[in-house]
Order: structure tokens, then C-alpha cells, then sequence
């Protein structure tokens, strides 16, 4: 989505809506994140995304989605105490690999 032409704004707004719908909808949740980002908000894409984190229960790629909105905030020592914890964690598979 591109900043500063609206549609933007009103992507969040409409997430925000769905989010209320469905408090618990993890990928709502992160398409809302990611959202907010593009947007340069990242204390809300913070707090946002740190509830994610609660909802998946330690799935890394949740937890490293956290660190970079971190990383963008400056706050860089969360952001790599994130990423070590999703280092330690054993990878999701969403569907299994391809048969050879």
C-alpha cells in the first residue's frame, strides 16, 4: 500500500473494524500490524502486533514480525531478544514439503 494517498488510512480503518469483529484473528491482526507500519505508526503497530504474539503462542515467524516493528521503533535490544527467542523455537510448517 502506498503512504500518504489514503488508501492506507483507510485500510486501517477497515482492519480495525474486522479487528473489533474478531479480536482473536491472528492474520487480521498482522495484515493490521503490517498496515500500521507502512504507515510510520509503530508504537500502535507495536502494541498491535505484541497481542499477536500472545494469540500464536510463540510462533517465530510472530515473534520476528514483533522484532523488525522493534527494530523500526529503535528499540533494538527487544528486537534481538525477539529474534533470539524465535531462534530457539522449532519452525512452523504450514503445509508439508513437496514429495520428490
Amino acid at each position: 500500500m502506498a503512504r500518504g494517498d489514503g488508501r492506507s488510512e483507510r485500510a486501517v480503518q477497515l482492519l480495525e473494524k474486522a479487528a473489533i469483529g474478531s479480536p482473536d484473528d491472528a492474520a487480521v491482526l498482522t495484515d493490521l500490524d503490517n498496515t500500521l507500519k507502512s504507515l510510520d505508526r509503530l508504537d500502535e503497530a507495536a502494541e498491535n502486533h505484541e497481542w499477536v504474539v500472545t494469540l500464536t503462542d510463540e510462533i517465530p515467524g510472530a515473534l520476528s514480525n514483533l522484532a523488525t516493528t522493534y527494530m523500526r521503533a529503535g528499540r533494538v535490544d527487544e528486537a534481538v531478544a525477539l529474534l533470539e527467542r524465535a531462534a530457539g523455537l522449532a519452525p512452523v510448517v504450514t503445509k508439508p514439503p513437496p514429495q520428490a
